[in-house]
């Protein structure tokens, strides 16, 4: 048992950082309360770990208290978020789409839906924890998520091909991973490569013409609070026409527009953390307040 003991009024913001520290740590919890039952002693001394660390103080670092203080610290339920659902009929998304409408039904028809696995399914739910502070909005435009073989470009003429790993439609306020989601460009492996493929394409359906902060949507990325944040951060021309400084960008994509930008950046300070933070500490330092810790 622990004979820490949390001073008192509690630090808010350091039970704030403990609660998402522990269920992220531990996804098993699944951000449940913790009991006084002794297969919960390593959560709650993680749990005291994190708040000390976080700003929180000791009421008394001698005394011989008991975790109790500890469990009513933390048996706050995580705040409500509103996951998208995953579906089986991602071709309808793409073929059915406004980009799309003028491809001809051959090429449509060359598009296949695919439902995700088991694996797929727990790095998907791994990412959505990750976006958890940008879900919190009831209506914001990610709706749901689907899997497909190939993808549509059209550039003149449509052509269904296998490069596109993802791609997000705000018309059906859905996004699709394809087949090539996993292809290791970023990531050295294929799982981490999926999951930064998601919250590349995430980052679209939250950021682009919507704030999350606020739940409010926009009629272009020029309008929207969070966008013209990040690109004053990243070094954007008002109007996201112009990079100053391309060497800062993360990424060659993230070059071709602030929306791209913002994209790669969120999949960077996901999964590469460091990366991006030497790359551009103006970029890493806006996510971290977005994402939070």
């Amino acid at each position: 048992m622990s004979s820490r003991r949390p001073k008192r009024p509690l630090n808010k913001d350091a039970v704030k950082s403990a609660n998402a520290a522990i269920w992220r740590r531990f996804p098993e919890l699944k951000g449940r309360k913790l009991t006084m039952d002794p297969k919960d002693q390593v959560y709650r001394k993680q749990w005291m770990d994190e708040y000390l660390a976080a700003g929180g103080e000791l009421e008394n670092p001698d005394d011989n208290g008991s975790d109790t203080k500890v469990v009513q610290a933390c048996e706050k339920s995580p705040p409500k978020i509103f996951k998208p659902k995953l579906i089986e009929n991602g071709a309808d998304i793409i073929t059915k789409s406004a980009l799309y409408k003028d491809c001809s039904k051959d090429i449509k028809g060359k598009i296949n839906s695919k439902k995700f696995n088991e694996s797929e399914q727990k790095l998907i739910a791994e990412v959505l924890d990750k976006y958890a502070a940008l879900l919190k909005c009831k209506d914001h435009p990610l709706k749901a998520i689907g899997r497909t073989d190939r993808a549509i470009t059209k550039n003149g003429t449509c052509v269904d091909e296998s490069k596109t790993m993802g791609e997000w439609f705000a018309d059906k306020g859905a996004l699709i991973l394809t087949d090539s989601a996993n292809n290791t460009i970023d990531f050295k492996d294929e799982s981490t490569q999926f999951k930064g493929t998601l919250a590349h394409e995430i980052s679209h359906a939250l950021m682009n013409k919507y704030d999350p902060r606020t739940c409010k949507s926009y009629s272009s990325i020029t309008e929207n609070p969070l966008m013209k944040e990040f690109m004053n951060a990243a070094g954007w021309s008002k109007k996201g026409t112009i990079l100053k400084d391309k060497s800062s960008a993360p990424t060659n994509y993230a070059k071709t527009s602030p929306e791209e930008d913002l994209a790669e950046s969120s999949m960077l300070f996901l999964y590469n953390s460091d990366a991006l933070k030497k790359k551009s500490p103006a970029r890493y330092k806006f996510l971290k307040k977005l994402f939070g810790d």
